[in-house]
């Protein structure tokens, strides 16, 4: 346990607290000296005093992640994490440490939903969310008995889950019967290729894309010279001004090749004006793949040995560029580029899909 931060001690602590090799001294020094500031910390603490036995500082590590809970404005944004994640950690662990009877009181401070979509801009849970649902649910529900459902009369065979597959045709009137003595979740998920080209859409963010020569004109993709090269140029806003990380992807056409990944102040490309610094840049076989971090700063060239960020001027906007080779004559589909929040996924964005043409 001697990584610098709090959270990530008393995660190791519960770790090795169940496998029965924590040291129990310094374990009571941590808690009594220097324990963490987050609720799913002290959760972590708190099981792991449980394991050896240490049921007040327990008792005090839980109540701490309580109160954290209970104070939603005190919540400190972290990688992956949200209010709502929190909630659902520290009941996954407590169920885990045996006070299943406890967890209600700590779901109670699950933010609504409507909580969620006006204070972050989101009415889906993201993944780490929805990990930590899983788990508490599976912990809480050791004892809960046997799933029993019946699908159109017929009893599904026994499982935690039960999986019932079902086709496209049989969908409209089929019934799902809990028979069964407690309550049962359902998760229904469909996967399918769209028949038409989808539309532009925006939901917190706008984005724009374009195909330029290589001295700046805009390009008709409708007839491409094959062995020519272009700049693609991705950009985007976000409009709700909500901070934190950006995934932004562009798959490719068969007929392209991506040549090079365009950077800021990249010379010989003046005309696409300032580019926007990237966290990540990958150019695949297949696509474009960038992240980013909003708000960025003004870039202060003073010095140009030296650049630095301008703290006091934000951009919450971002433009992007790599440059193509179109290599195989045809007619192609042009997928859409897609932008998206890392951690609330409903904020995203896609371009409108279209159709090229690469002749000889």
């Amino acid at each position: 346990m001697r990584d610098s931060r709090a959270d990530v001690r008393a995660y190791a602590a519960a770790l090795l607290a169940r496998l029965g090799r924590v040291n129990a001294s310094d374990l009571r020094y941590f808690h009594d000296q220097n324990p963490p500031s987050d609720p799913v910390g002290w959760a972590h603490l708190g099981s792991a005093l449980e394991s050896i036995g240490e049921r007040a500082r327990a008792n005090h590590s839980f109540n701490a992640a309580k109160e954290l809970l209970a104070k939603p404005e005190s919540y400190k944004p972290a990688p992956y994490g949200s209010p709502l994640r929190d909630v659902y950690a520290v009941a996954a662990i407590m169920a885990q440490a045996g006070r299943s009877a406890s967890v209600p009181s700590i779901l109670a401070f699950a933010p609504q939903r409507t909580t969620l979509a006006s204070r972050y801009g989101l009415d889906y849970t993201t993944t780490q969310e929805k990990a930590w649902m899983l788990l508490a649910a599976a912990d809480i529900g050791h004892n809960a008995g046997k799933i029993a459902v019946e699908v159109n009369g017929v009893p599904v065979p026994k499982g935690d889950p039960a999986v019932v597959n079902i086709e496209p045709a049989q969908l409209a009137g089929t019934r799902l019967n809990n028979v069964g003595e407690s309550e049962v979740f359902r998760i229904l998920s469909v996967e399918g290729v769209p028949r038409e080209p989808l539309p532009a859409m925006s939901e917190g963010i706008r984005l724009h894309k374009q195909v330029y020569s290589l001295d700046g004109q805009p390009v008709d993709v409708s007839s491409l010279p094959r062995n020519e090269r272009f700049v693609v140029v991705i950009e985007g806003e976000s409009l709700p001004r909500a901070g934190g990380d950006y995934a932004v992807l562009d798959l490719l056409p068969a007929g392209w090749e991506i040549e090079g990944m365009l950077r800021p102040e990249q010379a010989g490309y003046a005309w696409l004006g300032e580019l926007s610094e990237a966290q990540m840049r990958q150019a695949r076989d297949d696509r474009y793949l960038a992240a980013i971090s909003l708000p960025n700063y003004v870039m202060d060239r003073t010095d140009p040995d030296y650049p630095s960020r301008d703290y006091s001027k934000e951009i919450w906007s971002f433009k992007l560029a790599y440059v193509v080779r179109a290599v195989t004559p045809g007619r192609f589909a042009l997928p859409a580029a897609t932008a998206e929040h890392m951690y609330a996924p409903r904020v995203r964005a896609r371009t409108a899909m279209g159709e090229m043409t690469i002749v000889e």
